[in-house]
């Protein structure tokens, strides 16, 4: 809950602040936290609630400054896999607690001792992540230039021209081709790529040989340095971007969006059905963690089992990791929508499973619930990236969550009043089905707008090339006319 609800400003913190400063304020909610916990103590120092508070906020901060990393990466089928170990890696932190737990009763280790040594691992790792974080904002190394440029600028690619493919600038003097002249292209570009001494002067006639040949090469050079200056659409690849012409707009694929302010992310059909589908996935996953022990006692697990099915219900949802690679390859054969209609189904498999009275099939449902969540937030993040960019991601993506915590508010009151009605769980498992549908059908919907916006583009692209024939076979005419 606290995750979500800190989710807006640490999506904020991120856009507005970059990696270093979201690195920093999780590093000192996280050494706080553990410290708190270290020192609590239920009669003196009674801060257990703060502590646990401030460590679930360093977690958010945590998770979103991880997900910066994406603006780096080339590949659609990289940035779902990356989003997808964030998300997923995430959930395993909470077993954290169960491995001091154990280790208390292993080895006969404190909370005090515990906790304040991973409250200096934590301040060393904050501290080297938040210096190699600085470190490649501000461009001391070359991959560091690189990611602040492909950040600013909001690309989905980072095929950045390298400062070692630049032609060298000729410096053109009144007194060229003299026996002292050592500033020629070939001078500099041998001394560039490091080759040894540059070769000796050459005489007049052979300055007049070469001439041509120099000419030559400097304006080839200049051409291919424009065609690595600008991409397809007449972009530039980094520095101040260029204005793009007219008729290059529809070339742009009208779902695809390149957002350099939140009103216009905020404006798109594309951000309210996510926010749908996200607040009713979220309001899910939690429903079923909140009513899952509930559940498992009506079947017997409290009085016959000791809570075993409990324990292991906390460990396979620590286990979300292992979907990884079904994400990635989902994401790549399927695509994205089809993957969030997968996930969709299987949420309904999970909550018709828990409908089984049978303990035992509770561990296929662990398994498929798990699944669920896993695909879950690696979708919704990977979406996200892809349709709004790395540039207004960490905001798209914290009102989504935050949204979803105040969605969350309706998970006590529905657990409460089908156990105080009906006795059981029944009614939230039918309520979770359905929900389940209506976001299939919701998804269907945005699959229809987005296959008619395809539609119209093609149209209006095939409108606009048959007017520029047109246009262009008046002028040719015009032409033949006046001669």
């Amino acid at each position: 809950m606290i995750v979500s609800l800190v989710a807006l400003p640490a999506g904020m913190l991120l856009d507005n602040g970059g990696t270093g400063v979201t690195l920093i304020f999780a590093g000192l909610a996280e050494v706080a936290g553990c410290l708190l916990m270290a020192f609590a103590d239920s009669e003196t120092f009674d801060v257990f609630v703060l502590g646990y508070s401030l460590l679930a906020v360093g977690g958010a901060l945590t998770m979103f400054a991880a997900f910066s990393g994406a603006g780096s990466l080339t590949s659609t089928d990289d940035k779902v896999a990356y989003v997808s170990a964030c998300s997923c890696l995430s959930d395993l932190s909470v077993i954290v607690f169960q491995v001091f737990y154990g280790l208390d009763r292993i080895i006969d280790l404190s909370r005090f001792t515990l906790f304040f040594a991973y409250a200096l691992l934590a301040t060393i790792m904050y501290t080297l992540m938040a210096a190699g974080a600085f470190c490649s904002s501000c461009g001391a190394c070359r991959w560091g230039s690189r990611t602040r440029r492909s950040r600013q600028e909001g690309l989905e690619t980072s095929t950045l021209v390298d400062t070692a493919a630049k032609p060298a600038r000729s410096t053109y003097k009144p007194g060229y081709g003299s026996l002292k002249e050592t500033n020629t292209i070939e001078n500099q570009n041998h001394i560039r790529t490091g080759q040894g001494r540059p070769p000796l002067p050459m005489r007049q006639h052979q300055m007049e040989e070469t001439k041509g040949p120099q000419r030559h090469r400097q304006q080839h050079n200049r051409h291919k340095f424009r065609e690595e200056l600008f991409d397809d659409d007449g972009q530039r690849r980094y520095g101040k971007p260029r204005r793009q012409p007219n008729n290059a707009k529809t070339a742009i694929s009208t779902t695809k969006i390149t957002a350099n302010t939140m009103f216009h992310s905020l404006s798109r059909f594309e951000f309210w059905f996510m926010l749908t589908c996200s607040s009713i996935g979220i309001l899910r996953a939690n429903v079923f963690i909140g009513f899952n022990p509930l559940l498992l006692d009506g079947m017997g697990d409290h009085d016959h089992q000791r809570d075993t099915y409990k324990q292991l219900f906390n460990y396979v949802l620590a286990c979300a990791f292992v979907f990884i690679p079904a994400i990635v390859a989902c994401a790549r054969k399927y695509g994205l929508i089809n993957t969030l209609q997968l996930t969709n189904a299987l949420g309904i498999v999970a909550f018709g499973l828990a409908l089984v009275p049978i303990i035992q099939i509770q561990m296929v449902t662990f398994v498929v619930f798990t699944a669920f969540r896993a695909f879950l937030y690696a979708i919704v993040s990977a979406y996200n990236l892809q349709i709004f960019g790395i540039y207004t991601f960490g905001k798209v993506q914290g009102l989504m969550f935050s949204m979803g915590a105040l969605i969350n508010l309706l998970q006590e009151p529905l657990i409460g009043w089908s156990n105080d009605v009906f006795g059981n769980q029944r009614p939230v498992c039918y309520i979770g089905i359905g929900l389940g549908f209506g976001a299939i059908a919701l998804t269907e919907i945005a699959r229809w707008v987005k296959i008619r916006r395809e539609k119209c583009a093609a149209a209006a692209a095939a409108t606009a090339a048959s007017v520029a024939s047109i246009t262009q076979r008046s002028s040719s005419r015009g032409n033949d006319i006046s001669m």
